[in-house]
C-alpha cells in the first residue's frame, strides 16, 4: 500500500487525523506538539486522486461550455440566414409580381389586329 506525506494531528485533538493540504513547516507551527509530519497519511494519496479528478472535471466543464456556446451561436446564425433569405425572396417576388406563363387565357397581345382581307392577301402572296 502506497503512502503519502501529510501532517498527522493526534487523536483527541479537535482537528485529529491527517491534513494533506499543509506543508511540513506549517505542521508543527499550526498544531504544536500535537502535529507530526509523517509518510503514513494514506488519505493524502486519495486526496491527490480527488484533486486530479476535480481538475479534469473543471477542464471538461470548460470544454462543454465552449461547445454549448458554439452550437447556440451556430444555430442562431442559421436561423438568421434563413429569415434573411426568406425576406429577400419575398421582397423580390412582391417587386416583380407573380409570373404569368405566356399563352394563357389572360395573355396580353400588343399590336393592332389584322383584318381578314390583309391576312388572305399575305397568305396568297407567300404561296406564289
Amino acid at each position: 500500500h502506497h503512502s503519502e506525506w501529510g501532517c498527522y494531528v493526534r487523536q483527541g485533538h479537535a482537528q485529529e487525523g491527517c491534513h494533506c493540504d499543509v506543508e511540513e513547516s506549517q505542521c508543527t507551527r499550526k498544531w504544536g506538539v500535537d502535529g507530526t509530519w509523517t509518510h503514513q497519511c494514506h488519505v493524502c494519496k486519495d486526496m491527490d486522486k480527488i484533486k486530479e479528478t476535480e481538475s479534469d472535471n473543471t477542464k471538461n466543464d470548460g470544454i462543454n461550455t465552449v461547445t454549448l456556446i458554439l452550437i447556440t451561436v451556430g444555430s442562431v446564425l442559421v436561423v438568421l440566414v434563413a429569415v434573411l433569405v426568406g425576406l429577400f425572396l419575398r421582397y423580390r417576388w412582391q417587386r416583380k409580381g407573380p409570373v404569368q406563363q405566356s399563352g394563357g387565357h389572360d395573355a396580353v397581345v400588343v399590336g393592332q389586329p389584322v383584318s381578314a382581307e390583309s391576312a388572305d392577301a399575305k397568305g396568297n402572296a407567300s404561296d406564289s
